[in-house]
Parts: structure tokens; sequence; C-alpha cells
């Protein structure tokens, strides 16, 4: 039986840096999610809308899971929604990635759900980033700033007072939806989508200098998830969302069941299963304290159950387990992306960009709009180039005391290694796929995947441990083409001289 819903999708773009921590913590370092949960756009529109409401119709659309805040994940450079990695899918350690220019390589995925491969593969999770249908990889950056607290008196920095913020850079886009069930008066539903329509401020520091959200109605491609209307006994479950489940005695559990998900009698199949899981307490502004803390699936995780009849999967649809009204607990059902070895990609679609207004044809206002132009470029590189070097150091703090060696040891890239990116980004005429190609590909290549400088494990935040091999490879995705010759060069150059 299909259920009924309403349904609007929104595109929300960052106008400033937007602040979404990993944890609600007031000590130790903070970590930026990578997409802006549903629970940070209900408590936007809580706050402006709740007190004009009725009792009834607060509890309807915050409180009662019939209207549900999905997740806005990003999207990608073709326009379509990303969705978080499936944890079923790896990669070989040392063999050709699975990422290749913000593109999926559907030949080099190891899909370990559907197939068992020879001992020899050391498979690597992919853990990172987001897919779109069409293999478009979408992995936002992250910025760290460093700040410090101002005595009032003085009006100087305070003692001891030094913090951190990790923020999403403004620019971003992120997509997410809005559903109501088919009780919910129309009436209210459209006076909430027309709240949701415009200026948003979202996470920490909102009213400072962070947190702007620009929110209109979709003009990205919606993906049809399609569901198959006869009985099935084979369950695949891709969380789109966290999910949070309780056992029969009413505590957090990690183990889901059949139960769970209002099926029939059957099994969790775990060779089929990935799961990871995490654990927070989200901080309600209104109430001014922490929530109970949840204990949850994260989302990426792939679930496979075996019934043991056949039963009708489309009541899934509307999301399972808690908080659902704050984006949790959307899932994917038995996603075609899943079903083959090799993910099945649909054709990339065509992004037009509008045309470049024609420049005057004087010579003094093309030579204006010529230094303009290269003024620009450079104060943006000089910018990126500050914050790849400020992660950079931290990075090398982190190598060393994971690595736990004495101090005149050093660890990680030498300044060797990186003169050899500077001599390769100063060539003349080379481009971002030979950039990244030297680098990462073959074996004369400069960061190989087996060498121990490149491979040493780093912080990349709270809940993952990478090496700069994979630092270094996502932040060069993630710089424009004709940005990126100057920039790794300006980099390259001041890495040198980094302490190790």
């Amino acid at each position: 039986m299909r259920i009924n819903m309403q349904k609007q999708s929104f595109t929300a773009t960052l106008l400033e840096d937007v602040i979404i921590s990993q944890r609600a913590a007031t000590l130790g370092g903070h970590s930026s999610l990578d997409y802006l949960p549903g629970a940070n756009l209900l408590g936007a529109i809580a706050a402006d809308w709740y007190s004009e409401l009725s009792e009834q119709e607060a509890y309807t659309i915050f409180q009662s899971g019939k209207v549900r805040f999905g997740n806005a994940l990003p999207l990608s450079e073709t326009n379509r929604l990303s969705y978080p990695m499936p944890l079923c899918w790896h990669q070989q350690k040392t063999g050709a990635a699975a990422i290749q220019q913000k593109q999926l390589q559907p030949q080099n995925v190891l899909n370990y759900q559907l197939e068992k491969y020879k001992e020899g593969i050391q498979p690597v999770q992919m853990r990172n980033g987001y897919i779109a249908l069409d293999g478009s990889i979408s992995q936002p950056s992250r910025h760290l700033r460093m700040k410090t607290a101002i005595d009032p008196k003085t009006g100087r920095a305070s003692q001891g007072q030094l913090f951190g913020y990790t923020s999403l850079p403004q620019g971003l886009r992120f997509g997410f939806m809005l559903e109501a069930d088919d009780d919910v008066s129309t009436d209210i539903f459209a006076q909430l989508i027309a709240k949701m329509t415009g200026d948003l401020r979202l996470g920490r520091s909102r009213y400072a200098e962070y947190g702007h959200v620009a929110v209109k109605k979709a003009n990205w491609t919606e993906d049809k998830q399609s569901i198959s209307d006869k009985p099935t006994t084979d369950i695949t479950l891709w969380l789109l969302a966290d999910l949070a489940l309780l056992d029969e005695w009413g505590q957090p559990t990690l183990l889901p069941t059949t139960e769970h998900f209002g099926l029939p009698d059957g099994d969790l199949n775990l060779k089929k299963s990935f799961i990871r899981s995490r654990h927070y307490a989200p901080f309600n502004s209104h109430y001014a304290r922490r929530e109970q803390e949840r204990t949850v699936l994260s989302m990426g995780s792939v679930l496979h159950f075996k019934l043991k009849q056949a039963t009708d999967i489309q009541p899934l649809e509307a999301g399972v387990g808690l908080y659902r009204q704050a984006g949790l607990g959307q899932v994917w059902i038995n996603p075609q992306l899943l079903q083959t070895p090799q993910p099945a990609l649909e054709a990339a679609s065509i992004v037009e960009k509008p045309p470049k207004p024609e420049q005057p044809a004087i010579p003094l206002a093309q030579w204006l709009v010529g230094q303009l132009g290269q003024k620009s470029q450079n104060q943006e590189i000089e910018k990126q180039a500050k914050d790849w070097l400020r992660t950079l150091k931290l990075l090398y703090r982190s190598a060393r005391l994971l690595a736990s060696v004495p101090a005149d040891i050093p660890v990680g890239p030498s300044a060797a290694q990186w003169g050899r990116i500077r001599e390769l980004a100063t060539k003349p005429q080379v481009t971002k796929e030979i950039i990244h190609q030297t680098l990462f590909t073959g074996e004369r290549a400069i960061c190989k995947q087996d060498d121990p400088d490149w491979s040493a494990p780093i912080f990349i935040d709270n809940a993952e441990t990478q090496d700069f091999r994979q630092w270094l490879q996502q932040q060069i995705e993630a710089t424009e083409d004709d940005l990126l010759p100057a920039l790794l060069a300006q980099v390259a150059q001041q890495a040198t001289n980094i302490e190790r």
C-alpha cells in the first residue's frame, strides 16, 4: 500500500559560513557536519512561528512526526541531489581510486554486499562524500578558524580563551525535502512552505558572522525512488539519514530487528549489512539545555533483512524510528544503485550556464576588467592558501600525536616532497588533470598510497582518521581548475617550512 503524502523540495544556499557542530560540547575541538540537519531547519521555523500557532497545530508540525524536515544534503555540480556514500562500497587500498575528478569510477568499486573478492585484496571502506545517481561526487570542504574571546574590561584578548570553529564555507548549495502526511491540513502545509522560503539563520554564532542561509523552492533534479508494489522477502535499506531505534525495554539499540520497521518475522543478515554508529546530545536553544543523548545508526549504513514471508514494503517510505520530524529515519528501500556489483549510473545531465555579458569594446575598459579579475583571483588564491596551511599545521600536529613519536623525529610529507609538488605546479600549461595524475596515479606518483609519509594517519574530524594523501586529494578535487596550479604552488612553497 503506497503512502500518500505532501512534498515540497527546496534549495538552501549558504550566504555566509555556517557552523553545524557534530557535538554540543563547549570544551575541546569543534568539527562541523558536512550537511544541514533537519533539526536545524525545524528549529529555525519553530523559533519564528511556534508562538503564533495553536497547541494542536504546533504539535502536529513540530512534534508529531506527521511533518518531516529532511536533512539538507549537498547538490552536485550537475545539479543533482547527493546521498551519503553507502558503506557496502569499498575500494582497493593500493589499486585505482574509485573516485577520480569528482566522479565515481564504477569499475573500481567493490560492493561487498553482493560479491566475495579474493583474499589478496586490501579493501578500504568508502566513508566520505556524497554520491548522485549520475556518479557525481560531492565532498563539501570545511574551514577552520581560530578565535579568542575579548575581555570586556580591557578590550583585549582574554587569557586562556582561545577556541576554534570548523564551518561550511559560503556558496555551498544543499537540497532538502519537506514532507507531510496526507491528513495534515493543506493550508497549514502551504503556510509552512511560505515560512520556509526566504532567509534563515542556522547553527552557531548565527547572529554574529555566521549562519545566513537563503532558502527557495528547488530548481534541482529530483530523483524518483521507485519502489515495487509486489511483496518481497529480501529487503535492503540504505540509510539516507541517521536512524534512532529503541529496544523492547525502551533503551537505545544499535542492533535493528524486523519489528523496528513493522515487518513480519525475519532476520538481519549481518554478512550483507554494513553499520556505523555515533551518539550525541543536541542542544535546544529555546530551553537553553541539552536534550536526551541520542545513539543512532549513522547515515550511509546499509541493512539487509531476509523475511520468512513476503510483505509490502511501501509503508517504509514515510521513514522509520524516532525523531522523524527532525530528519532522522529516512531510508531508500531496495535502491537500484546497490543492486549490481558495479554501480549502474544514470547519464549525467548537461547543466547550461548563463552566457557571460559582452565586454565593452574599449581598450581602457577591457584593461580595467582584466586587472579587476586578476586581483580578485589573486585574493581568492591567497585566502584559500591560508586556509590550507592553517589546516595543514593542525594535521601535522595530529599525525605526531597519533604516531606517538619524539619531537626530533619528523612525521608526514617532507620538505623535499612538497618541493616536488611545487615544481609540478609551476610547470607551464599544467592542468588539473595533469596534476591529479602525476600526484596520485601510477608507480611513479609523487603521493603514493604505500608511501609511509603520505599515508601517515591524521585527524580530519572527531569521527574520521585519514592520511595526508587523502586530505590533499580532497582539497585538489574541491578547487577550481583555473586556481589550482597557483594555489598548489603557493601552499607547497610555504609547506616546506612547517614544523614537523
